[in-house]
């Protein structure tokens, strides 16, 4: 037999579980090993095993006697198989969360793997849980219970990796409105990551996509109502604060847009408010939204910008080169699809500019042109001249 009396170490559990099989080969084939060699198995164990059959404080050694010879072998054989159901729940538990195998056959250092592993699975699964937003949560598979995500540690650290960008510019946000650090709306201290020199556990914060997002709303609400309350109107305080636009330029601009006169209510209003809405979300630059104003009797033509339907450039080129400004009508047949060289003579428009049209035509007249079906771009008349 290869085995001899005083090779085990205490506590070797990869080799005592070499010696069960090699003495299971020798029962199956009808020997018995020696008592020197079954008696140093027992010592090795420190007198009785730390898992199997009748883990008891009476000394093993006794028990060979007193039970007799072959029930003494046939507990060994428990033990054997009760040693290798550990180490195969330690593989298979560590290759559940960790998508990898293990290697070692010591129990005891399988078995400590495994432990640090569905430690960090567990505490990475609530931190992607916690940190990812309710709507994109549901896509993420989960156990039964809905605690935990059926992912494995490498794919929870790419799914996290793929959220921080965006939490990133939610909290960047959530500073820059409250003019608090980040810190004071965590809730969730994350012990998965660990020092890579001394292998414990560095608290990392982890914070709610949802609860941070929630923080910001009312934040954003609050500061809406102050506005309000200050005077501005609700449509500007609600873009103001929604763009974390400051007081000092979202006022001077309002300032600008009316003349100075923040406190009547302007001709057209309706059509002012589509106005303000465009230039404080930034869609249109302060210039265009001046000559918007100064248009504002364009009903149709600012409600078509405004709803995205035709581009500034196109309107602007009505409204200054064409010289549609006295003719609200004349600029909402055209942007309904009429013949832009039609309706400028029927309404008697003359552009302001003598010279030859560029080669290339707008964007946007091309468009609205389109819409009418038969515009000749370099067709002659008295309007293209």
């Amino acid at each position: 037999m290869a085995i001899k009396k005083g090779d085990l170490a205490p506590g070797d559990d990869e080799t005592y579980l070499i010696w069960l099989n090699e003495i299971e080969e020798m029962l199956a084939s009808g020997n018995e090993p020696a008592d020197e060699v079954l008696i140093s198995i027992l010592r090795s164990r420190g007198g009785y095993p730390r898992a199997g059959w009748n883990s008891t404080k009476v000394s093993w050694e006794n028990q060979a006697v007193t039970r007799g010879r072959y029930n003494f072998l046939v507990d060994m054989k428990k033990l054997k198989v009760a040693l290798e159901q550990r180490l195969n729940r330690a593989y298979s538990e560590y290759e559940k969360v960790t998508g990898n195998k293990l290697k070692s056959k010591d129990i005891k250092k399988s078995e400590e793997k495994a432990k640090l592993a569905v430690e960090e699975y567990r505490e990475l699964s609530n931190a992607l849980l916690y940190m990812c937003p309710k709507i994109r949560r549901e896509k993420i598979p989960t156990t039964r219970n809905v605690n935990r995500t059926t992912w494995n540690i490498k794919e929870i650290k790419e799914k996290i990796a793929e959220l921080e960008p965006d939490l990133e510019d939610l909290l960047q946000s959530y500073e820059r409105i409250s003019g608090r650090p980040r810190e004071s709306i965590v809730e969730y201290d994350n012990n998965a990551v660990k020092d890579p020199l001394s292998g414990s556990p560095i608290k990392k914060k982890i914070y709610s996509y949802d609860r941070t997002e929630g923080v910001i709303r009312f934040l954003k609400m609050q500061r809406m109502q102050e506005l309000v309350v200050d005077g501005l109107p609700r449509h500007v305080a609600t873009i103001m604060a929604e763009n974390e636009i400051s007081d000092a330029d979202g006022i001077a601009m309002l300032r600008e847009l009316r003349n100075g006169d923040v406190t009547r209510k302007p001709a057209n209003y309706d059509t002012i408010v589509k106005v303000e809405e465009m230039a404080f979300s930034g869609k249109i630059n302060l210039e265009e939204a001046l000559l918007l104003v100064e248009n504002s009797s364009h009903k149709v033509l600012i409600s078509e910008i405004y709803e995205e339907k035709i581009k500034m450039d196109f309107a602007k080129k009505l409204l200054t080169e064409l010289n549609f400004s006295s003719h609200p009508q004349a600029t909402a047949r055209v942007v309904k699809g009429g013949d832009l060289n039609r309706v400028a003579m029927l309404f008697g428009i003359v552009p302001t500019s003598t010279t030859e049209p560029e080669e290339s035509e707008p964007e946007d007249l091309e468009e609205v042109e389109n819409k009418s079906s038969s515009v000749p771009t370099r067709r002659r008349t008295r309007f293209s001249d």
